[in-house]
C-alpha cells in the first residue's frame, strides 16, 4: 500500500512528499515529488532519510518548472541516484538552466537531465503503486498533479492547495481559464487526501477543500 511522508517548506521551499511501497519481491522503492529550493537541503535530506533510505529513491517527480520545487532537484537526484521526471512542457526549464525567477529566491537554477517527459494519462509506478499523471495547467503550462485511485489521494502542485486555495496565473506560463478548467477537473475526481505544493495537507474530507477552490473562481 502506498504511503506519503510530508515534509513541509521552510521558507520559499515548496512541501516535498515521499511515496514509498514494497514490489512484487517486498523491496522498498520510494519516489519523491518535489525537491524545494534547495536553500534547506541539508534538511530535507535529513527529513527523507527519517523515512527511507536514499537508495530506494528511483525517481523524482517534479510538478512543474518553477524554482521552489526544482532549485534542490539536482543534488537530490545526484545523491540518490534517481532519475528526474516532469511533464514534457516544463522540462526545458530544468534541462536549460533557464532562471525561472530562481534569482528571486536568492539561488541558480542547476541543469537537470530529464529522463522521462510526462504526459496526461501517463503512469507512474511506486513499488506495486501506480499514479496517474493529470496535465493541469494554469499555474504554469506544464503542471501535473498526480492522483492515486486506491487511496484517494491527490498530489496537487500548485494548481489546488487546502482551504480552496490555488496557484497564482499571473506568473510566465500561467493563465487563468486554463487553471479554472484544470480545477473543475479535479473536482470530478473521488479525493479523500489532498497533498499540496505548499501548506498544510489533508487527511479525509478534502474533496470539500476542492469544492471551495471550484466555488471561488
Amino acid at each position: 500500500m502506498l504511503k506519503i511522508h510530508t515534509i513541509y517548506g521552510a521558507g520559499y521551499d515548496s512541501n516535498v512528499f515521499i511515496l514509498e511501497d514494497t514490489d512484487n519481491s517486498g523491496a522498498l522503492e520510494s519516489a519523491i515529488v518535489d525537491a524545494g529550493t534547495g536553500a534547506h537541503a541539508s534538511r530535507v535530506r535529513k527529513m527523507i532519510e527519517k523515512f527511507v533510505p536514499l537508495s530506494s529513491i528511483r525517481q523524482i517527480i517534479l510538478t512543474h518548472g518553477h524554482y521552489d520545487h526544482t532549485g534542490g532537484a539536482a543534488a537530490l537526484a545526484e545523491a540518490a541516484v534517481a532519475k528526474v521526471l516532469m511533464h514534457e512542457l516544463e522540462a526545458p526549464f530544468v534541462e536549460e538552466g533557464r532562471d525561472n525567477a530562481a534569482a528571486f529566491f536568492g539561488g541558480k537554477q542547476e541543469k537537470i537531465s530529464v529522463a522521462r517527459k510526462l504526459k496526461d494519462g501517463d503512469k507512474i509506478t511506486v513499488g506495486k503503486s501506480v499514479l496517474e499523471v493529470l496535465h493541469t495547467p494554469g499555474h504554469a503550462a506544464g503542471s501535473i498533479c498526480l492522483y492515486h485511485a486506491e487511496t484517494l489521494s491527490l498530489i496537487s502542485g500548485d494548481t489546488v492547495f487546502s482551504d480552496g486555495g490555488m496557484g497564482r496565473w499571473d506568473l510566465v506560463g500561467g493563465n487563468y481559464a486554463a487553471l479554472a478548467a484544470s480545477v473543475k477537473r479535479l473536482c470530478l475526481l473521488d479525493v479523500e487526501n489532498l497533498y499540496p505544493g505548499h501548506g498544510y495537507i489533508v487527511e479525509g474530507g478534502a474533496g470539500e477543500h476542492l469544492q471551495m477552490a471550484m466555488e471561488s473562481l
